[in-house]
């Protein structure tokens, strides 16, 4: 049970989003137990009755964890949302309007609308529900509690309430679009490389040519690679593009320049703001890194080298052309013995 309590380390059968996404669903279960603290004690004093209810729900929001862990992520989170929704209206209807319970509606509702494993329409439903309920448990008719506060400790209660309540709303926005730009990152880069993929490459460079900021491409291709895949597997052929991708990572400008792979063991580099001169060191110091860096993986060691076709921003203004001339300077390259750039 006290593993439960902890978040998910690194499960195999989860991506590294899924495990964000499951580790901000801890973070805010451990924020309602949080906010049940109080309560507890505070119930002892004045109802013992909703004490019992208050230490049911607490046990209801451990269960979830557990099943949290167990994968059921689905379930989880709807056990969590209906005891959470459950604490609310009864301590409402127990305290009054006055004591301020109807803060935590409001992060509730962005958790519910922000959830990413329910259908959209679920979601809808679900936040005009909560919104619903809040808005009837606010008239006037519902303002007469079961149990009655003295002035001082309900105001404490309702400065409490809306610490806690705007302290977790702010934490689900804040995991939110921290998850969002995960996810856009995700799509933006090729899994094995870690490098940008070729849209993301494309629609960087294309942004380049639209605020008329000169640029070098580099088109990059490994020397017989298929060699390397027939004699060892695409095992190692891969970690043999891992090596490479960080090996050029060292010879770019970061914020500057964009580093993609094009397809296959093709790589494509652009230098914002490079001469012709510039363009042309950077690819001569690629080749000669990666001749000069062999490969080893698993017993293996493999010399490797690099083809590289260079061409610059100011020979055309179609990105298409630019991209074309980078080709043709690349097969020249090749044809020429290989391990070599040409502009």
């Amino acid at each position: 049970m006290l593993k439960c309590l902890r978040p998910l380390n690194s499960p195999t059968s989860l991506s590294p989003l899924q495990q964000r996404l499951y580790n901000t669903f801890w973070y805010v279960n451990v924020l309602a137990l949080l906010a049940l603290v109080p309560y507890l004690i505070i119930d002892l004093f004045i109802a013992p009755y909703l004490w019992a209810f208050h230490a049911l729900a607490s046990v209801l929001l451990l269960c979830s964890q557990v099943l949290l862990h167990q994968g059921y992520l689905k379930v989880s989170q709807l056990m969590s949302l209906l005891t959470s929704l459950g604490i609310v209206t009864l301590a409402f209807l127990a305290f009054g309007g006055d004591s301020g319970m109807e803060y935590y509606y409001f992060p509730i509702m962005v958790a519910a609308a922000a959830s990413s494993v329910w259908p959209i329409w679920r979601r809808i439903v679900l936040t005009a529900v909560i919104a619903t309920l809040t808005l009837i448990l606010m008239l006037p008719s519902f303002y007469a509690p079961w149990l009655t506060l003295e002035p001082n400790i309900l105001l404490s209660v309702r400065f409490y309430n809306m610490a806690m309540a705007s302290t977790m709303l702010i934490f689900i926005m804040f995991r939110a679009r921290t998850l969002m730009e995960l996810l856009g990152r995700d799509a933006d880069i090729d899994p094995l490389t870690h490098t940008l993929n070729r849209r993301a490459f494309f629609l960087a460079a294309r942004r380049l040519q639209r605020r008329r900021q000169r640029f070098a491409l580099l088109l990059l291709d490994l020397d017989h690679f298929k060699s390397i895949n027939d004699r060892f597997g695409h095992d190692v052929g891969d970690q043999a593009l891992i090596h490479v991708a960080a090996l050029m990572k060292q010879h770019t400008r970061r914020h500057r320049d964009a580093l993609g792979r094009y397809g296959g063991e093709e790589f494509v580099l652009m230098l914002q703001g490079a001469s012709k001169e510039h363009a042309l060191r950077i690819s001569q110091a690629l080749c000669a890194t990666i001749a000069e860096t062999p490969f080893t993986y698993r017993g293996h060691t493999l010399a490797m080298t690099v083809s590289i076709g260079v061409s610059l921003s100011d020979e055309s203004s179609d990105l298409d052309t630019v991209l074309s001339l980078a080709d043709q300077r690349l097969y020249q390259a090749k044809s020429a013995g290989r391990n070599r750039a040409i502009m």
